[in-house]
Order: C-alpha cells, then sequence, then structure tokens
C-alpha cells in the first residue's frame, strides 16, 4: 500500500512538473499585468543608484572565469565595472559608459576601445547584452522588459508567485516575470522566441538594504549566447551616487582610441 502510494505521488509530480511554491497564494489575487508590472517598476525605481562589490562566476565559450568586479550604476543607464585582480585591490578591466558612448581598457593595453553604447559593445566586460536602462533594471531588482504587443497576468500555484506573461507577435517571443506578493520584485524571468529558449534570470537570497528588500544573488542563463552568469553581491550600497564623473568614457591618458561598431 505504500508503495502503491508513493508510486501515485511520484507520477503526479513527473505530470506536473516540480513546483516551487514559493510563497502562498493571496486571498485576492491581482490578474491585471499592467497593473502588476507597475507594481514591479513601482518598487525597482527605489532604487536610483547602486554600488556593489561583486563575485561573479561565468561560464561559456568552452571557458570558466571567476573574480571580483566592482560595479557602479546610476538610472537611467550610467555604468563602470571595473574587474579587479585575484587580491582584489588593483583594477586589471574597466569598461565606463554614461548610457550614449562608452569606453573599455585593459590594464597594460595600449588601445582602449569606444563607441556607441549598444548591447554588444557594454556587454564586453559582462556578457549581458542588454540596453543599459534595461541592464539598470536586471542588476537594480528590476526586470528588463521587451517591447510586446499584449500583456497578461495572474498567480501561479505552481511557482507560488504572480506571474506576467508578455506577448510581442512579430518573432513570436514571450516573456514571463515570476513577482513576489509582497514587494512586486522579480524572483525569475524567462524569455523564449519561437518556443526556444532565449534567456532566463533567476534571483535568490534576498536581503534588506536600507528598507529596500534585493536579491543578493543573480543568474543569467542564455543557450543561445552560450553563457552561465552568476553575480553574487557581496557588499551593496544604494541611492548614495551624486556625481556622474566616473562614467565618462574618457580613455587612459597615453591610449590609443579605437572606435567599435554596434553589431
Amino acid at each position: 500500500m505504500l508503495r502503491r502510494g508513493l508510486s501515485v505521488v511520484l507520477a503526479a509530480v513527473l505530470a506536473g512538473g516540480c513546483c516551487s511554491e514559493r510563497f502562498s497564494r493571496p486571498q485576492t489575487p491581482i490578474t491585471d499585468g499592467d497593473a502588476l508590472i507597475k507594481r514591479m517598476q513601482a518598487h525597482s525605481s527605489k532604487v536610483q543608484s547602486f554600488e556593489y562589490l561583486t563575485r561573479m562566476t561565468y561560464y561559456g565559450d568552452d571557458a570558466a572565469r571567476k573574480g571580483a568586479v566592482e560595479v557602479l550604476a546610476k538610472r537611467p543607464g550610467s555604468f563602470r565595472f571595473e574587474a579587479l585582480d585575484p587580491a582584489g585591490a588593483n583594477t586589471i578591466a574597466v569598461l565606463a559608459t554614461d548610457c550614449e558612448r562608452f569606453m573599455s581598457h585593459e590594464r597594460g593595453k595600449s588601445e582602449c576601445a569606444v563607441g556607441k553604447a549598444c548591447p554588444a559593445n557594454l556587454a564586453r566586460l559582462l556578457p549581458l547584452a542588454f540596453e543599459c536602462e534595461q541592464l539598470f533594471e536586471l542588476l537594480g531588482g528590476g526586470a528588463p522588459l521587451i517591447l510586446h504587443d499584449s500583456v497578461s497576468g495572474g498567480w501561479d500555484d505552481c511557482e507560488g508567485a504572480y506571474r506576467v506573461a508578455l506577448t510581442r507577435k512579430a518573432d513570436q517571443t514571450v516573456q514571463q516575470i515570476w513577482l513576489r506578493p509582497d514587494t512586486f520584485g522579480p524572483v525569475k524571468v524567462k524569455v523564449t522566441t519561437a518556443g526556444k529558449l532565449a534567456f532566463e534570470i533567476d534571483y535568490d537570497d534576498f536581503e534588506k538594504t536600507d528598507d529596500i528588500l534585493l536579491p543578493r544573488k543573480i543568474r543569467f542563463k542564455s543557450p543561445a549566447r552560450d553563457t552561465d552568469l552568476g553575480v553574487e553581491i557581496r557588499e551593496q550600497f544604494l541611492n548614495s551616487v551624486d556625481t556622474d564623473v566616473p562614467f565618462k568614457p574618457v580613455c587612459p591618458a597615453g591610449t590609443l582610441e579605437r572606435e567599435l561598431q554596434c553589431r
């Protein structure tokens, strides 16, 4: 009898998939997708700037890399990334952008890359090819949104979270975003095009900083880009950046500028 009961349970799990059941179902769930998106954006808008000390792990292009990266960012999409040496004392590579232009330089190199702040150029240091505003949302407690024709929303009993679906008919792209019911911050994002996975993002280890609940771990995976990037935020400071100087795309003195085209 016990074996039969166990087999029934296993069959049900396999048939229905593995459910996360993160949160309890609200008494009256919100079913308006636009309203859910607005609540997510209201949550992410609490972060106007951030400074992170991160430990990043990257798998892709038959390579595995780990290291510390300092991230400085300010809305709408200004960034400064500095990759540090193993001791964490010196910068070995830097990328800065004011969301219009960018510059990227590796220590010891005579050339410095410059150009428009398009996704391909912004991904030279970190494999996150997004528009600068989308990149801020991804790393700052929100979610990058696709251009879309329709929106739907509701409670997902399996995931134990709100689910928003954005659809773009032209290329059959669908974006699903799962949101916490307390802050409406994202816990998971999944984007498919013509049924194939484009990328997914998982947000985990939520902690409060200045009374704002944000993930301390972000994982971005994209089979299409052969990318698996883990971001662990070890130190976090919010809303303290009051200058644009760090984001000026100016090459180090003595280097030769090389203009890169957007691909």
